[in-house]
């Protein structure tokens, strides 16, 4: 399997399928996000149809709007109910060729009998430094020769991502950015081929954040940043 070059930038954002993410306006903060990251990956899969699985892949929105690329998909997760609701959603649009289940890279069952390796590791950078080294850790034994890993995550560092952080009243984050993902990655052999930035999506905002309706309106007035979240392309080094 040959991937598509990843030292392309992605191209535009495409179109909105239905069905994919949990909004339906282009206006969506969450759909503008999610579009992004499938742009992106899709750029990486080329015309090769490649397999993929998604560490940490929540309710599988990426890898839903990925399917029409892929030749098999397997997303993992921790949470039984995000598992459910991805499986709930490819069935309902007759997705045979992705699979859900809970467990993590090199540990998950599914109804088929899964490739030892796959083209694409996708590791959704959701558990701190620690979470992110034992997931690239799974990941690598999983990946294909001349395959690539791409970690998904947030810069703690954005002004952007603290200043909202800040105004939900949360606990300083635990400093994921992607010059820690890249070292993280070349303690486990790994080297970094692209560094990609991407739209956050902030969430909303809880009517207790910090105690203050001042922090919440600020929160509330705040532009959508441009970016914010990152994806960080890996290959085996050498």
């Amino acid at each position: 399997m040959t991937l598509a070059p990843s030292h392309l930038p992605p191209p535009p954002a495409p179109a909105r399928r239905r069905g994919v993410g949990d909004g339906g306006s282009p206006d969506d903060p969450g759909a503008r996000a999610l579009a992004a990251q499938v742009a992106l990956l899709r750029s990486l899969c080329g015309p090769g149809r490649p397999s993929l699985l998604h560490v940490g892949c929540g309710t599988g929105q990426v890898l839903l709007g990925l399917a029409p690329d892929l030749g098999l998909g397997i997303g993992v997760a921790p949470d039984v109910e995000d598992v459910c609701r991805a499986r709930l959603a490819s069935v309902r649009q007759g997705l045979g060729r992705l699979h859900f289940t809970v467990g993590t890279a090199v540990a998950f069952r599914v109804d088929q009998v899964p490739p030892q390796a796959f083209d694409l590791v996708l590791v959704q950078a959701i558990g701190g430094l620690r979470g992110l080294s034992r997931d690239l850790g799974g990941a690598l034994r999983r990946l294909a020769p001349g395959g690539r890993i791409v970690v998904l995550g947030t810069d703690d560092s954005h002004p952007a991502v603290v200043w909202r952080r800040w105004c939900r009243g949360e606990k300083p984050p635990p400093g994921l950015t992607p010059q820690v993902a890249r070292e993280a990655a070349r303690r486990l052999g790994l080297e970094p081929v692209a560094d990609h930035s991407l739209p956050w999506q902030p969430g909303p905002l809880p009517e207790e954040a910090g105690g203050s309706r001042l922090k919440r309106a600020m929160a509330r007035m705040a532009p959508a940043p441009r970016a914010g979240d990152f994806a960080l392309v890996l290959r085996r080094a050498g």
